[in-house]
């Protein structure tokens, strides 16, 4: 039957990814980013998409003096991911559309998709099942209205609402050059700011609203939106006056040599049943059950700055740096408290191939002292956590070559080089190879 269903998602034919509905960036219909501009009229009320993407993805084996419950895995190892999505939008009334986007996952992370802070693979989740599984991965409703007089075209405004599940990244932290799995950087923490624990369940989709405010210039949005019951859980917390996530972010788009640039602001704050790190680590002392120091009333804070620029018609970089409290443990997205990354995205004009591109990138990540101390003794996280600590900052190195196949289909060979995996410097160093395969109609 599952067989069947992902053989009935290939069957679509001519179809076009929905248009990104609140990223209004002048240069991001140049970026191959996971939501491409629709190819239909106006006059279309009903659009289609899709998308299916592979990773296969391995390590050799480490020398390392032990592991834990949360390490990666010391032999060598491979594994694989597999999703495929159907995007399906629907204009209902001037200005409101309706968004369904069902999916199908199946495979998993090296070890479990746990033993690296900035994880080497954007489409795992800890939930990664080799059977294929659907589910429905999106639906919100969205209503945009213009702003002003229609004949102000030199600076339009948009005020857009939108209510339902969605992944927070499909709006926030937007970033031309570094943000899609499916087509650029594979590694968490290059994907998304690593220091914002974004709401999310273990697949990483919530339930919430956002409000946009943009113009041509600059944007502002706010976001509210359900966290989970348990860390990195499945099941949604309904206690939404004590466990929520908001954030706000503004945008703001200018130019620097006659080439185009876009700096974003994030701020954010979730509330819920994490616990502090400082009375984790007493409940350890005192073999007490960990669950009695997690209580309602826990907050969380963070700030982001993303920053992508233009450098030439065929080359752009990035830079995002992120910053949390570091006192209460990591909810739903990694264990960063700290991280600056930075890199680059060459298109293959240069070398006479148009859809090809290049990527080389840095990401460094960095816990609190509370963190660490957590770690040191024994603590274990839902993505880290060795049984001891010898701290130094993980060092993410990736680089990747996409090579577009047919109109549809593209290749890419990425190699990520990690130090100090999951913040252990007794684990020294691991190369990750991977080999992705993505389609899209």
């Amino acid at each position: 039957m599952r067989s069947l269903i992902i053989l009935a998602f290939c069957a679509f034919p001519q179809l076009a990814l929905p248009q990104n509905v609140l990223a209004q960036t002048a240069d991001s219909a140049k970026a191959e980013t996971k939501t491409t501009e629709s190819q239909t009229t106006e006059a279309s009320w009903l659009t289609f998409g899709f998308q299916q993407t592979f990773v296969y993805q391995g390590h050799g084996a480490l020398n390392v003096p032990y592991s834990g419950e949360r390490s990666l895995q010391s032999a060598s190892e491979t594994a694989m991911t597999l999703s495929a999505t159907l995007f399906a939008s629907a204009r209902l009334w001037q200005g409101g559309e309706l968004m369904i986007h069902p999916e199908i996952a199946g495979g998993a992370g090296i070890s479990g998709a746990v033993g690296l802070a900035g994880f080497s693979n954007g489409e795992a989740v800890r939930a990664g099942n080799p059977s294929p599984t659907l589910y429905l991965a999106r639906y919100y409703l969205k209503q945009s209205f213009a702003i002003g007089m229609e004949s102000d075209t030199h600076n339009p405004s948009r005020l857009t609402f939108l209510a339902g599940k969605f992944s927070v990244g499909d709006f926030f932290d937007m970033n031309a050059y570094s943000h899609d799995p499916r087509s650029q950087f594979l590694n968490w923490s290059l994907m998304s700011n690593g220091a914002w624990d974004m709401p999310a369940d273990v697949r990483g989709y919530t339930l919430g609203a956002v409000a946009e405010y943009s113009n041509s210039t600059w944007a502002a949005r706010v976001l509210a939106a359900m966290v989970p019951v348990e860390a990195n859980g499945a099941a949604l917390d309904n206690h939404l006056t004590q466990a929520h996530g908001l954030a706000v972010e503004l945008e703001y788009h200018y130019a620097l040599g006659g080439r185009t640039g876009v700096v974003r602001a994030l701020a954010y704050r979730n509330a819920g049943r994490m616990g502090k790190y400082s009375a984790l680590l007493e409940a350890m002392t005192t073999q007490t059950d960990e669950e009695e120091y997690r209580r309602y009333g826990s907050v969380k804070y963070g700030f982001g700055l993303n920053i992508e620029q233009q450098v030439s018609d065929n080359i752009g970089i990035f830079f995002r740096a992120g910053w949390n409290d570091g006192a209460t443990e990591s909810w739903m997205f990694t264990q960063i408290d700290q991280t600056m990354s930075a890199g680059t995205l060459i298109n293959g004009t240069l070398w006479h191939r148009s859809s090809d591109n290049i990527g080389i990138a840095v990401a460094l990540n960095g816990i609190s002292h509370e963190h660490q101390t957590y770690l040191a003794n024994g603590g274990v996280g839902f993505i880290v956590g060795d049984g001891q600590l010898n701290y130094g900052t993980e060092i993410v190195l990736e680089a990747f070559y996409k090579a577009r196949v047919t109109e549809w289909f593209s290749l890419t060979a990425d190699y990520q080089f990690v130090v100090n995996p999951a913040y252990n410097h007794d684990r020294g160093s691991v190369g990750i190879a991977a080999l992705r395969g993505h389609i899209e109609m």
